[in-house]
This record gives C-alpha cells, sequence and structure tokens, in this order.
C-alpha cells in the first residue's frame, strides 16, 4: 500500500497539470510512477482477500485502471491516460472509505496539503 500511495503522490498531481504531463523531460518519471502503481496494485489480490464483493472489485479496478493508464501514456493518448489515474485515486477512496477509521490519517494529509 506504501508504494501505491507513494507512486500516486508522484503521478497525481502531473496528471492534472497539462503541460507537465505531457512534457518530455516528465515522462520517465511518469513511466516509472504508473509501472510501479501497476505492479503494486497487482498484489492486492491477496491484500483484499478479506473484503466483500465490492472491495475486491475496486482492488482489481486499480491494477486494472493502473495498466490503462501506463499503457495509454506510452500510447501518448494523454486525455485517456489521465482519466485513469483520476480513477485509481477513486478506488484508493473509494475502498478506504469503506473500512472502519481508525482517527487520524496522518498519510492522507500528504497527499493535499
Amino acid at each position: 500500500m506504501a508504494v501505491i500511495f507513494g507512486q500516486l503522490q508522484i503521478a497525481l498531481p502531473l496528471a492534472v497539470d497539462l503541460e507537465a504531463f505531457r512534457d518530455p523531460a516528465q515522462a520517465g518519471k511518469i513511466r516509472t510512477a504508473l509501472q510501479a502503481l501497476a505492479d503494486a496494485a497487482a498484489g492486492l489480490d491477496g491484500h483484499g482477500k478479506g473484503f466483500d464483493a465490492g472491495g475486491r472489485y475496486l482492488a482489481r479496478s486499480l491494477e486494472r485502471d493502473a495498466r490503462r493508464a501506463l499503457q495509454y501514456f506510452e500510447e501518448r493518448k494523454y486525455d485517456s491516460a489521465e482519466f485513469f489515474i483520476g480513477q485509481l485515486a477513486e478506488s484508493c477512496i473509494g475502498c478506504h472509505s469503506r473500512l472502519p477509521s481508525p482517527g487520524d490519517a496522518p498519510l492522507a494529509r500528504r497527499v493535499a496539503p
């Protein structure tokens, strides 16, 4: 989960900055983040075994959307890649909002200061 969160912190801000997302100087950073997201999301199958059907769906969606974001980025279909990066964030929020709250979430403060 820490890898997913860390890579999303890199990819999401770039995906909402149209110039930065299309900047060839950022391509390696974005590609690396998306690949790491996809690889880490593939490991969520084991993490989500105790989830209900909705939680398992969200875990599978995370991997699928990460792979699509990477594919579209590689194809330079930036609008589609940006969309799927947004979907990644929605899947994370959707899953975590279903869990009991342990109280304050210090990591979440790093997403939007």
